[in-house]
């Protein structure tokens, strides 16, 4: 089995260091927040990614969920779906 295990530094952890060297050599005159946001920058991203998700489950999801009751759902069956079993019991007994 192959090991897909990545063990570089990535991107983001490039930027980060980037940023510090051109901070640290004063060629940047940048904020240190601006300087760490290769970090909190995707961890933001996820927050909000998480808060979304959570927002649809507890809303959304909760209400689909109260009123679709699969099992009433299958068990009355619509005016279609009755025609239809009727005509196919009517071919039946020819």
């Amino acid at each position: 089995m192959e090991n897909n295990k990545s063990n570089g530094i990535g991107f983001s952890g490039l930027l980060l260091v980037a940023f510090i060297v051109l901070k640290l050599c004063k060629v940047i005159d940048w904020d240190w927040w601006w300087v760490m946001s290769p970090l909190w920058i995707p961890l933001g991203l996820l927050a909000i990614i998480g808060i979304g998700y959570l927002i649809y489950y507890l809303l959304i999801r909760k209400k689909v969920k109260e009123h679709v009751d699969i099992g009433k759902a299958i068990k009355n069956e619509s005016a279609f779906q009755r025609r239809l079993r009727e005509a196919q019991e009517k071919q039946r007994a020819k």
